[in-house]
């Protein structure tokens, strides 16, 4: 803990300011004129480290006072704490927005979320946020000397297109500053990704009392985990630039235009540098969803899960007046209930079917990380992850707002609808229908979660119900309303299948840091 000069009392580094102001007096001072001498002269200073004992997570902090949660597995428990000497970054990124801002963002961006569980909204919970400095590696990357291309340029004469090709020589020198990717195994990596841009034009010499009143994650990521991504990006860089300056309308042949050889890249350096993030962490049972906001631009990464209770109790609100509304613009005679039943079940099944296809995907998905042996060689290994970016529930959302108003929508078409009801309509959504869930029992195998099985099971049976009673055409209206009812039911619990499925890649399975180094902790 640094202490106020004129009074002793503990200082926090001040956001407005971008100065040391003490609690208790209000003195303000330079960062740089508190550093403590032992810390100045070191390659590595003192810090206080909070140790989660359910997930092996640790931040440091100036402040000796103990943290009573834990940011990353949302674990309310005291933490235990030891002194350390860290590794002393070369630059850091000073937090340019305060808590009060954050938590306006944060909640900007959930007013747009409907579904949300209510907690997410909560003051008490949202006032949580935590200020942490998350480490990360900055590099340079130098590209110079003579390159190489070949290139076609196509144009049409009469009835021939006529294709010249040409070579385009010259000599290259870009120098790439600030690429940066996080350092810390305890910060996933779809998240680092999301916040992104900082500016590092920001960046200022690091010193320790920068962080009073702050966390830090701690570096363990090895630097030359994200050098090929690095080397990548920055050819990408040189090959636009190459393009955007070279002949116009010219297509760039060669298959090695992004290779970083191609370009004489050079490593020149790797710096350590710490960057702000808000960050705050939502528990429910044994699913962990995090919201964070870039310290620096105020851009919002939230992982935003559904609230099923909410959803349905929206739809029932909403089934009373859509009924009376139809009962005012269509005849509903058993007939007519049945052909919209059968439609908003094909659209049911549908959606059902896409998002099966989309969380297969995330599921299956797989990316490089890399790992280094004693000897120093480069080895891939590739990870099963749940998914791959942050779960921003928005474009989900608006899927099931128009679901739940697609029956004020066919109101507009009552006569069509009613003429419809008459021909081959039934039959037709019904067998798309039992197409469309018979395909899903495979996607549902190769899943974790099979309780959508359900679903599937209820859906086929409501579209074999209807197709059957439209066959054989009974006289009794209540064969209509049973496989009209059994169909809404089977659109219920579809859509509370696919929200449970959304809430598993929305969320994350809460964290193990204990035996874990290197790169994005999603096993």
């Amino acid at each position: 803990m640094y202490q106020c000069y004129n009074c002793g009392g503990e200082l926090r580094f001040d956001i407005p300011s971008q100065r040391l102001v003490c609690t208790s007096c209000s003195s303000d001072f330079d960062p740089y004129a508190v550093e403590k001498p032992e810390d100045a002269a070191a390659e590595t200073y003192a810090s206080m480290v909070f140790h989660c004992p359910q997930c092996g997570g640790e931040i440091m902090s100036q402040d000796t006072t103990a943290a009573a949660f834990c940011s990353y597995c949302g674990a309310s428990t005291v933490l235990s704490q030891h002194i350390v000497n860290e590794k002393r970054p070369r630059y850091i990124i000073p937090f340019k927005v305060n808590k009060e801002r954050c938590k306006e963002l944060y909640a900007s961006k959930m007013k747009r979320s409907i579904f949300a569980p209510k907690e997410l909204r909560d003051p008490k919970f949202v006032d949580s946020f935590r200020g942490i400095y998350m480490p990360y590696w900055s590099y340079e990357i130098l590209h110079h000397g003579p390159f190489r291309f070949h290139f076609d340029k196509s144009h049409r004469k009469g009835d021939y297109i006529i294709t010249d090709h040409y070579a385009f020589n010259g000599n290259l020198h870009a120098e790439y500053n600030g690429l940066s990717h996080d350092a810390s195994s305890t910060f996933a990596d779809t998240i680092s990704e999301a916040l992104a841009p900082y500016d590092v034009k920001e960046m200022v010499d690091f010193t320790p009392s920068y962080l009073c009143g702050y966390y830090a994650d701690t570096e363990d990521v090895d630097s030359r985990t994200y050098e090929d991504q690095v080397q990548d990006t920055a050819a990408a860089g040189s090959l636009a630039y190459i393009e955007k300056n070279g002949p116009p309308g010219a297509v760039f042949k060669d298959p090695d235009k992004k290779s970083p050889a191609k370009y004489h890249a050079v490593l020149k350096g790797t710096t350590m540098t710490l960057f702000p993030v808000w960050f705050l962490s939502y528990r429910r049972r044994d699913r962990v969803a995090y919201a964070t906001v870039n310290g620096q631009t105020g851009k919002v990464v939230s992982d935003i899960p559904i609230s099923i209770g909410k959803y349905i109790l929206a739809t029932l609100v909403l089934a009373v007046p859509i009924f009376f509304l139809l009962e005012a613009f269509l005849t509903l005679v058993p007939k007519v209930v049945m052909s919209i039943a059968a439609l908003l079940a094909l659209v049911a099944a549908a959606m059902f079917r896409m998002q099966l296809s989309m969380i297969k995907k995330k599921e299956t998905e797989e990316f490089p990380v890399y790992d280094h042996s004693s000897e120093g060689k480069r080895e891939k290994a590739r990870r099963r992850v749940v998914h791959r970016s942050s779960g921003n529930a928005s474009g989900f959302m608006a899927v099931l707002a128009i679901l739940m108003f697609a029956v004020p929508v066919l109101m507009v078409f009552g006569s069509l609808i009613y003429a419809l009801s008459r021909t081959f309509i039934i039959p037709v959504l019904s067998i798309i229908g039992i197409l469309l869930l018979s395909g899903s029992f495979k996607k549902v195998k190769k899943l974790r979660a099979t309780g959508s099985v359900w679903g599937i099971f209820l859906g086929l049976f409501a579209f074999i119900v209807m197709l059957a009673v439209w066959l054989i055409s009974p006289a009794k209206d209540a064969y209509y309303y049973f496989a009209s009812v059994a169909a809404i039911a089977a659109i219920m619990l579809m859509m509370i299948s696919v929200m449970q499925y959304h809430n598993i890649y929305a969320t994350r399975e809460l964290p193990q840091f204990a035996n874990y180094k290197g790169g994005d902790n999603r096993a």
